[in-house]
């Protein structure tokens, strides 16, 4: 019994060594286009739906275009060279033209979002050198948005967010990479206007974009 334990506790030891976390920080830029139908519906709170391939599909196409900017931090350890896991929490920026028609002309009315990340990814090397590696990585995120327009009544979303994308590490220490944030699911609040019907604001959003991190 008392080898076992040994033999589990060296066990461990050695795996905890391997994979050791390295601490990252990193920003990141993307392409955004959100989906923002206003659906006149009964009722206050908060509506959990989810989104269908076809409904992604209309998002990417239809959706209203802007960017999005963002810091995130975290850590990533490696099991030998080729599998690893890394978590992180992240804040930014994003900001999106709505096209309107009224009264035959057409208007772009900016929404502005403040946002908020935590995500865990699955990273795999395909090659890895110790000071290069190159490899993909995918996971799931949850992302909070909240919209800033003035005059405008508070909207609130949660995403659920499918994340994938190609990494490369340079010199040990410089991470780039590219990455597509899909949306599978999300919360969104309704707001009353003052009589018994609310508005539901669906702000799923699908970002492709670049970003940088450096390891220590």
């Amino acid at each position: 019994m008392k080898k076992k334990l040994f033999a589990l506790l060296l066990a461990s030891a050695s795996l905890f060594s391997v994979a050791q976390a390295r601490f990252y920080i990193g920003v990141d830029g993307a392409y955004t286009s959100q989906g923002l139908p206003a659906i006149q519906e009964k009722g206050k709170g908060i509506e959990f739906h989810t989104i269908s391939p076809s409904g992604l599909k209309d998002l990417i196409k239809n959706g209203s275009g802007g960017y999005s900017v963002g810091v995130v931090l975290g850590s990533e350890s490696f099991w030998g060279k080729y599998f690893g896991m890394r978590w992180g929490i992240g804040a930014g920026y994003a900001s999106v033209k709505i096209k309107e028609k009224n009264n035959g002309e057409t208007t772009k009315t900016p929404i502005d979002t403040l946002t908020s990340e935590i995500s865990v990814d699955m990273m795999v090397n395909f090659v890895n050198t110790g000071s290069f590696s190159f490899g993909v990585f995918g996971g799931v995120g949850a992302e909070y948005q909240y919209v800033l327009n003035n005059g405008d009544p508070k909207k609130h979303a949660l995403d659920f967010v499918g994340r994938t994308g190609l990494s490369t590490l340079l010199g040990g220490h410089h991470r780039m990479e590219v990455f597509a944030k899909l949306p599978f699911a999300s919360m969104s609040s309704k707001f009353s206007s003052g009589d018994s019907n609310a508005f539901l604001y669906k702000m799923s959003k699908v970002s492709f974009g670049a970003s940088y991190k450096f390891v220590f």
